[in-house]
């Protein structure tokens, strides 16, 4: 049943997604050069507007947030067309510390012979690169993973996130026997190399390894491709652990389970680590958007702060959430809108022996400020535009013939910037303001959408109120 609700969730979305926005009055087409006119107070303005501007000190007074009429909290209660999606919003309101918010350009990026450089040199502190030929590791090395195999092969949940059945897991544990046999004394070490400047080698994985003193071993992996270009770091190459909350989306812990980490770092501690770290690496300018701790007990007894840090442009930061941002080719009336492009983000995973994981993700790059404090709407459009769209939106309940429904529960609403792509230009975007309504829901199957703190429920275009699908990134 699951897989069948997927698939038609899955043709509901290529669907809409193909469709142009429509024309209603509530909902604003998509258009960059009337987007940012607006935001100048340079547009034409019509006779019937939600915000009527008539001279320029009345532009001038829009520009700053606290003219919105922005509330401390939101509360309402909405409810779809045939009834079978229900939302219910308990909000806090989030702003800048800022004044004004701004407009900027970027464009993508790539990692540089620098950037990879100074961050490797940051996460293999204290430890010796070795040659990418595993089978030249030292015998400490292998002691650890028939350690590792032995000691876990009655946790069910361990067992089945690596191996199919026992065959594999026998042929695991034999082979590393055999490789402790075959081991040499000493590891081979080699100095590093760094080739990241040569568009040619767009496309490109690169490996990079280090033993440290425990006979661990730990690994950095660097995709060179544009807009989709990342670095990853696993201090335990070897970790049942930690990696998988890298790459997916593990959940937040409820509060008793937080309460009980296993972890001796405070979490200021540990952000203070996390922001020292990503100082010494040269990146200035990002801030920590995001904060969730994470326990893995059904797969070892460990715990780990996870925090998240985007780019932030004159006071305002680029709101975090979990959506990929044009990770898919998305189609747009027919044709594909821009090449796919992946949000910037940096991830940091902290334990009680540092630095535990590392994620670094489409490196963006500031062109130009286009605007200083743009003109947004004020909150009372933006609250209308949501109370009427929250229930339209990816409302695929209303639409399907089974008895199926659903619930949001809407906790907090936050004023932030977001990248969006240009059509037909794929390698430029702007970051622009945007207003974000945080949430989970859960529907009649059972299935809950937003329980990791991150998702979105709805975006909506600071300046023109248009709504904006953070996945496909525009």
């Amino acid at each position: 049943m699951k897989k069948t609700i997927v698939i038609a969730l899955a043709i509901l979305f290529l669907l809409t997604a193909c469709q142009a926005t429509p024309d209603a009055p509530i909902v604003v087409q998509k258009d960059m050069e009337q987007m940012l006119e607006k935001a100048q107070g340079t547009e034409n303005i019509p006779e019937k507007s939600t915000q009527p501007r008539t001279e320029t000190s009345e532009h001038k007074a829009s520009i700053f947030i606290t003219n919105l009429g922005i509330p401390q909290n939101l509360k309402l209660e909405s409810i779809s067309a045939k009834g079978k999606l229900l939302v219910h919003t308990d909000a806090s309101i989030i702003l800048p510390q800022a004044d004004k918010i701004p407009i900027a350009r970027v464009k993508m990026s790539r990692l540089t012979n620098d950037t990879v450089k100074c961050l490797v040199e940051v996460l293999f502190e204290g430890t010796r690169p070795v040659s990418d030929d595993l089978s030249l590791l030292p015998p400490k090395y292998y002691d650890n993973i028939i350690e590792d195999l032995t000691t876990n092969v009655n946790n069910n949940t361990w067992f089945s996130e690596r191996y199919l059945e026992q065959a594999e897991y026998d042929a695991a544990l034999t082979d590393a026997m055999q490789s402790l046999e075959n081991a040499p004394s000493q590891a081979t070490y080699k100095p590093l190399q760094y080739r990241f400047d040569n568009p040619a080698e767009d496309g490109k994985y690169v490996h990079y390894y280090a033993l440290r003193d425990n006979g661990r071993l730990s690994r950095i992996i660097v995709y060179t491709e544009s807009g989709f270009a990342r670095l990853e770091y696993y201090r335990n190459l070897d970790d049942s652990c930690l990696d998988i909350l890298l790459n997916r989306a593990i959940p937040s812990p409820d509060s008793s389970s937080v309460e009980s980490l296993p972890l001796h770092t405070t979490q200021a501690e540990a952000l203070d680590i996390a922001e020292t770290s990503l100082q010494k690496m040269g990146f200035n300018g990002f801030t920590c958007t995001g904060m969730r701790k994470h326990v893995a007990e059904d797969i070892c007894p460990t715990g780990v702060y996870e925090f998240m840090f985007t780019r932030e442009i004159n006071g305002v930061a680029v709101t975090y959430t979990d959506d990929g941002g044009g990770d898919r080719k998305i189609l747009y009336e027919g044709e594909q809108f821009a090449k796919p492009w992946l949000y910037e983000r940096i991830r940091v995973f902290i334990d009680d022996n540092g630095i535990a994981m590392f994620e670094y993700r489409s490196p963006h790059e500031l062109t130009d400020i286009e605007v200083e404090g743009a003109m947004l709407l004020p909150f009372s459009s933006i609250q209308e535009i949501f109370e009427e769209m929250i229930v339209i939106v990816d409302n695929e309940y209303d639409m399907s013939e089974e008895e199926w429904t659903c619930e949001y529960f809407i906790d907090h609403v936050t004023l932030g910037l977001m990248r969006l792509t240009e059509r037909n230009v794929g390698s430029q975007g702007l970051l622009v303001p945007v207003w974000d309504f945080f949430g989970h829901s859960v529907d009649s199957h059972g299935i809950q959408r937003g329980i990791s703190g991150y998702t979105s429920l709805l975006t909506i275009n600071a300046i023109d109120g248009s709504i904006i699908d953070r996945f496909a990134g525009y």
